[in-house]
């Protein structure tokens, strides 16, 4: 009989901010202040990092920085910028990352390579 292995998942909670852990990388909402219609994600080097911008709202979050401490994403910046919100992920290593637009805000996963 075959049977599927559990996944591991841990939550940590930094303060607002849900950070879903497992042996495969993270997860974690970046809330706005309204359904996404529009974002656009891409990578910076130098150093590393992932910026997500989401056009025409604002951060639902209530600080604008987050230490995760995590291999994946060390910490996390946010800044309203006029018409966008801009989250930013201080990473330090390369990952695969999907982005999946949702009725709070932007639903990031991050996977090791």
């Amino acid at each position: 009989v075959h049977r599927p292995v559990a996944k591991e998942v841990t939550t940590t909670h930094h303060g607002d901010l849900d950070v879903l852990e497992s042996k495969e990388g993270l997860e974690l909402l970046l809330r706005t202040s309204g359904p996404v219609e529009r974002y656009s994600s891409f990578w910076l080097s130098a150093p590393r990092r992932y910026v997500i911008d989401v056009t025409g709202r604002k951060s639902a979050m209530h600080r604008k920085s987050y230490a995760l401490d995590h291999d994946l994403v060390a910490r996390l910046r946010i800044g309203d910028h006029g018409d966008k919100v801009r989250y930013v992920l201080d990473t330090g290593v390369a990952a695969d990352v999907s982005a999946i637009k949702t009725s709070e805000g932007v639903r990031i996963k991050m996977q090791r390579r």
